[in-house]
């Protein structure tokens, strides 16, 4: 089905008018600070390292278990 030349003019009217809403309510967010930034990613990147050590232990607890389990080893 062949578009007219009004059918892509609302088109583009509508993507416009679609922007300038996305700006204006963006306009509104209150941002976090730069400092503030900074200790959000320092909290994500702490949490992130021990969670990492808390699961390699235990996958390291459930490889032996499971080792000492199919081998005999007691």
């Amino acid at each position: 089905m062949a578009m007219n030349a009004k059918t892509e003019r609302s088109f583009w009217e509508r993507t416009r008018v679609f922007f300038q809403q996305v700006r204006t309510e963006t306009d509104k967010v209150s941002w976090p600070t730069r400092d503030e930034i900074r200790k959000y990613a320092l909290v994500t990147l702490v949490s992130t390292v021990i969670f990492a050590i808390f699961l390699g232990g235990w996958d390291m607890v459930l490889i032996e278990v499971l080792k000492r389990f199919f081998t005999g080893t007691a």
